[in-house]
């Protein structure tokens, strides 16, 4: 078996740690202990857990738009029905059935976001950053539906509710309940 470098046990390790126990709760001796990496190791290559949660989120965010992309881009329903697909996924991945190595525990953007709540910090600031990526991947899709691209942020705000409400509840329902309203949001906004 080929053993990934240190560098990369230390992403793959916090990820799974990060998302599962949140950031503050998540001390560097267990990630270390678990990545099998002495903690010299860790500040060749970040000098610092900012550093080593900023690349996590970037990991994360790569995974998470990777997933959004192959569902709104990759797919031959017309571009409004990947948007509603795209809620159906969602409640997919809260069961286990979709996005692979990212277990559902909510999103790990918001939960950042949640840790990390002052305006200035540089994790809040990528957490911003990274949504923004996001809800341009949906401006992309509602441009090809020929809808008005500035609905990507209140779908935005349906899908990551969404997530939230489920990380909350333990209900997938909410993915069903956040579907009609995008569709409703949809309708309202088709061309003439």
């Amino acid at each position: 078996m080929v053993q990934s470098k240190p560098r990369e046990r230390l992403i793959e390790t916090s990820l799974r740690l990060f998302s599962t126990n949140g950031f503050h709760a998540t001390g560097i001796d267990r990630i270390l202990a678990e990545a099998g990496v002495a903690k010299m190791t860790l500040y060749r290559h970040f000098r610092s857990k900012d550093e080593l949660i900023l690349a996590t989120l970037d990991r994360y965010e790569l995974i998470f738009r990777s997933w959004l992309e192959g569902v709104l881009r990759h797919s031959d329903l017309p571009a409004d029905k990947r948007i509603l697909d795209l809620f159906d996924k969602l409640s997919a991945w809260f069961v286990g059935t979709t996005l692979g190595e990212l277990t559902f525990q909510g999103s790990m953007l918001t939960n950042a976001a949640a840790e990390f709540g002052q305006p200035n910090h540089p994790i809040h600031d990528a957490v911003a950053d990274h949504v923004r990526r996001l809800s341009g991947i949906l401006e992309e899709t509602l441009h090809d539906a020929g809808l008005p691209p500035d609905l990507a942020n209140r779908l935005v705000v349906l899908m990551l509710g969404g997530v939230l409400l489920a990380q909350i509840y333990r209900d997938p329902q909410v993915f069903s309940d956040a579907r009609k309203t995008a569709k409703s949001i949809l309708l309202e906004n088709v061309p003439v």
